[in-house]
């Protein structure tokens, strides 16, 4: 969306997904900086709302660079996400996609983002 800004016009509010893991510099109590900054470049790019449709982290699977799923990691993601967001942000996902596959950047985390 920042990089093709009119994909905004077709809309009220701006819809994304961020998910902090997939950055490799970004650790875990650093989440919720880092899924804010990102909804800060959409606004800026569409100015309107911003809703993040999905956030989190994974309790299990591989790390990447920095990122390193964990149960106490997801715990500290999501605080850091919390601290950031009282509104227009959905947590992924409630309990694990067991029937979900990797792939090469999936990390083996795929199935492993529920929260419950």
């Amino acid at each position: 969306m920042v990089d093709n800004p009119a994909i905004c016009e077709a809309s009220d509010v701006a819809m994304v997904n961020c998910h902090a893991f997939f950055d490799s510099n970004t650790v875990a109590q650093d989440a919720g900086n880092f899924v804010k900054s990102q909804v800060d470049l959409v606004q800026k790019a569409c100015n309107k709302r911003v809703v993040v449709t999905e956030s989190g982290w994974p309790h299990q699977g591989d790390p990447n660079g920095k990122a390193v799923p964990s149960p106490e990691n997801q715990r500290i993601a999501l605080d850091s996400i919390r601290k950031n967001f009282d509104h227009d942000i959905f947590l992924f996902n409630a309990f694990d996609s067991t029937w979900k596959s990797d792939w090469a950047s999936s990390f083996n985390a795929e199935r492993f983002w529920g929260i419950m």
